[in-house]
């Protein structure tokens, strides 16, 4: 990559990948924004699909730091009801090892783009949790509830009654990208970072 960017210096690093594909584009998109080989240009713009969790909460603190510094731009797109994506749950874990072992749980970073069956999307982005406890606290029955609701799918995927896995298809977030398309068209990933007056904040 690095004999590329020497021969053509005006060109940008864009990362994507669908599944575990988005899950490593994340961390190289990561390590290649952390470099300070002067021949990387920055920011470096992560577009993610169907990606599972890749990291804890130092992870994603590392990881702001870099949306903070600008050198570092992340699209996650996730479509509702995709399991994949919920991926490791928390939801699904003792409360007591959420709150003993909060740093260890695995978050997203980035901003998401959750895309509905319906043609419509909303904008989210994590916020940065600066007490384990505090964040067991306002959070513990809500991500209870989460891990109930993964637990409950399983009979409904067997018995057919959802199609869980078509959720995580590229052939579905490519019908749901094309539903929503004049609605996300205006959207451009450095103006989300620029304002995000259009972008609410979850844990």
């Amino acid at each position: 990559m690095l004999a590329l960017l020497e021969e053509h210096p005006d060109f940008k690093i864009y990362v994507t990948g669908h599944s575990l594909g988005g899950a490593l584009a994340t961390l190289f998109a990561f390590e290649t924004a952390a470099s300070v080989d002067p021949r990387i240009p920055k920011p470096v713009s992560c577009i993610t699909i169907a990606s599972p969790k890749v990291g804890g909460l130092t992870f994603r603190r590392a990881f702001q730091a870099l949306e903070r510094q600008g050198v570092m731009r992340c699209l996650r797109i996730a479509n509702n009801k995709d399991l994949v994506t919920l991926l490791p749950d928390r939801g699904s874990l003792s409360c007591l090892y959420i709150m003993c072992c909060q740093s260890h749980v695995f978050r997203h970073v980035g901003i998401e783009l959750k895309l509905y069956k319906n043609g419509t999307y909303s904008l989210s982005r994590p916020t940065e949790t600066t007490s384990y406890v505090g964040l067991f606290c306002k959070d513990w029955s809500k991500q209870a509830m989460n891990g109930v609701g993964m637990v409950l799918t399983l009979p409904m995927m067997v018995a057919g009654q959802e199609d869980f896995l078509n959720y995580h298809s590229c052939m579905e977030y490519l019908a749901r990208l094309q539903k929503c398309s004049d609605k996300t068209r205006g959207l451009y990933l450095n103006k989300l970072y620029e304002s995000n007056a259009n972008v609410k904040t979850t844990n």
